[in-house]
Formats: structure tokens, C-alpha cells, sequence
């Protein structure tokens, strides 16, 4: 292999990028699995970020692999900061073991010195030894320090059994009457949350156009006063983001058998096959006065309820494992996985501040 040539890339290169993608599937819990970003590898770059670099790795003429930064603004002591986050990493094999990722780090670091980004953060499936053996790499001293926050609970609920809203509190999709409350709610839950969101009554309508959503995809909880006191965004990312199954390990069989025998009781969806993607619903921008797991139950169980014969297969949310909102998953068929969260920054007195209940918008994984 001759030396690889890093150049920046757009839209022009997409249909490049897609088999390079496509070649770089995962294992995870016994499945062989990508997340399917196709038509367009940009999409997310345009609705998260407030600025991004793409860089194509280049063998000769070939295109062996691809990365990005992506710049964002979030609250980091109660206090805006611009953050940085690496992402769209994929290399064809023949690529691999070639020190390829560091190269890329280097120029994407210097963006972010550049831009005057304050942290660096990610989030990596727990095992995962390819990303962790960048956090002190022998051989790139130049890189910024890296710490581990708290470790992240990912909730995939499976829409299957009948479940009852039984809390007390009634839920309904939001409606522009509601927005005040709503801004209120996830600024109270952002601002006690690091790399939260900086949520604002004249910036929220222009962020979910920027998502292209509307106020129709929240749902408001009410207690029997008739005030909201919680507050979700129930998302359908296919657009953007897909789990797209290449294969089933035989691990599996016990789960895919009980999947089997319950879906024809519970009319769920059948697993998609080999090359076909689940269908999911993801659950961000949430917030619950005082931190109630009672009132999260609500919203997530309306939502199951509203979502589970229309053919989805789950819906996805989570939090930090010391979070006590992650109580309100009790009572749904669920599978939790564990990621890292991890962050760095250039200024290694950032890195001894503790972090509370670090957010991570997974929308955007």
C-alpha cells in the first residue's frame, strides 16, 4: 500500500462511501450488523452538527476508507461549549492495521483547535478494544487525554406484550401551545446534565426544523392538575439511520426461537432476515420533573402503546447507569447494552472536573 492521501470530501463522493460502509460490519451480541446511513452519508452531518469535515482516505486512486468531526454546541458546567465528536469511521479491510485511524485523528484534532472546541466526546460499545486502545496510545503522545465517564445504558424495548399506562399521569402528543412548558422542562433537565443541549424558547422551533421534525413527534406527560410534567421526542430515524441485520449467530437460537413463539401470540413484527433492517422508534430530548421514573414510565408506555402494531420491531432510549430515570423501564421486555462514554480535552485541568449524568443524543449514533 503507498502512502495514504487524506482529502476532503462532500456529497459528490456518496456513492463511494456507501459500499465502504457496507464492508464494515460489527459484531454485537450475536448479531453481524451496520448502521445503514445510505442514501445520503451527509444527512446527519447537516441536522446535528453546526459544523463538519468529512476526509476520504485515498490508496492511489481508491478510496479505502472515510472519516469525519462534527462540531456541536452543548452545556458543560452550565456553561455553552463548543464540543467535538469523531464519527462515520469505516475502512475496507485491506486498509486495516495500517495506522490510518491516527493520521486521521491528527488532522481532525487540529479542527478542533481551530475551532476552539473545549471537550472531545464519544460513546463505544463496552469491549469494544479497536477504539479503547486509542485512549493511550504508545505511539501518539500528541494526542489530548482521554477519561471515561459514566458507562451508558442503551434500552432497546421490544414492542411485544400489552402494556398499561398505570402511573397516574395521561399522555398526548404535544401540541405549539405546549412549547413554553416543554423548553422549560429540558432546560431543567439539561442544565443539570453536561453536554446537554442548550434548549431555548426562540431556538426550538428552528431545531426541530433543522430535523426536520414537528412538534407532533413529543409527548407531554400531566399529572391530575393538568400540568406537564414530562416531556419526550419519539423520533422514527430510518430516514437518516438504519440497523441493518447481515447475519444471525447461532448463539441466538434460544432468543430467536422466544421471539418466534411469542410473535404469532402477540402479533409482533417478524425479524427482519439477512440484509433487511429493524424497524425502531428512538426516545430522546426527555425530561421528568424531579427526576420521577414514574413519569418516564408513562411517556415510554404510551408511546409503546401507540407504535406497537404498526410493525415496529423496538424502541430504543437510554442514560447514564447511575441514572434513576433508567427505573422507568421496568416492566417491558428489554435488552440493555452498555457503552463507554468517553471525553478529552486540550486543557488536561478540564479533564479533573466531575461530570454530571452525562447526555449523549444516540439519535445521532
Amino acid at each position: 500500500m503507498e502512502e495514504i492521501r487524506m482529502i476532503p470530501i462532500d456529497e459528490l463522493q456518496n456513492n463511494l462511501m456507501i459500499p465502504i460502509m457496507q464492508a464494515a460490519a460489527i459484531q454485537s451480541g450475536g448479531l453481524e450488523l451496520y448502521f445503514d446511513k445510505s442514501p445520503d452519508m451527509f444527512r446527519i452531518s447537516r441536522m446535528h452538527f453546526c459544523k463538519s469535515r468529512h476526509l476520504g482516505f485515498y490508496d492511489n486512486e481508491k478510496m479505502v476508507g472515510y472519516g469525519a468531526v462534527g462540531f456541536y454546541d452543548a452545556l458543560v458546567k452550565g456553561v455553552n461549549e463548543k464540543i467535538y465528536t469523531l464519527y462515520n469511521f469505516y475502512l475496507l479491510k485491506e486498509a486495516r492495521g495500517k495506522k490510518i485511524p491516527l493520521l486521521a485523528v491528527r488532522h481532525f484534532l487540529e479542527d478542533a483547535l481551530k475551532e476552539k472546541a473545549s471537550f472531545g466526546l464519544a460513546l463505544t460499545l463496552k469491549g469494544n478494544k479497536a477504539t479503547e486502545s486509542y485512549v493511550e496510545h504508545p505511539e501518539a503522545s500528541w494526542l489530548p487525554r482521554v477519561k471515561y465517564l459514566e458507562n451508558w445504558i442503551n434500552q432497546s424495548i421490544v414492542f411485544s406484550k400489552p402494556m398499561k399506562n398505570d402511573t397516574g399521569y395521561k399522555v398526548r402528543k404535544a401540541t405549539l401551545e405546549d412549547v413554553s412548558e416543554i423548553v422549560t422542562l429540558l432546560q431543567e433537565e439539561h442544565l443539570q446534565r453536561d453536554f446537554g443541549h442548550p434548549f431555548t424558547i426562540d431556538g426550538f422551533l428552528p431545531w426541530l426544523e433543522k430535523r426536520q421534525l414537528d412538534i407532533t413527534n413529543y409527548y407531554v406527560a400531566i399529572n391530575a392538575l393538568g400540568f406537564i410534567q414530562g416531556v419526550c421526542l419519539a423520533w422514527d430515524c430510518s430516514g437518516f439511520r438504519k440497523t441493518r441485520i447481515l447475519h444471525y449467530s447461532h448463539k441466538l437460537w434460544f432468543h430467536l426461537l422466544a421471539y418466534h413463539l411469542m410473535s404469532s401470540y402477540w402479533n409482533m413484527a417478524d425479524l427482519p432476515e439477512p440484509d433487511e433492517s429493524f424497524f425502531e422508534i428512538t426516545i430522546t430530548d426527555y425530561a421528568a420533573k424531579n427526576r420521577d421514573p414514574a413519569i418516564m414510565h408513562a411517556l415510554l408506555v404510551e408511546i409503546y402503546r401507540e407504535y406497537r402494531e404498526d410493525g415496529f420491531h423496538f424502541m430504543n432510549w437510554g442514560s447514564c447507569v447511575t441514572d434513576p430515570l433508567l427505573k422507568a423501564g421496568k416492566g417491558f421486555w428489554k435488552l440493555d447494552m452498555e457503552a463507554r462514554l468517553l471525553f478529552s480535552s486540550f486543557d488536561s485541568k478540564r479533564l479533573e472536573e466531575k461530570m454530571n449524568l452525562p447526555y449523549f443524543d444516540i439519535a445521532f449514533l
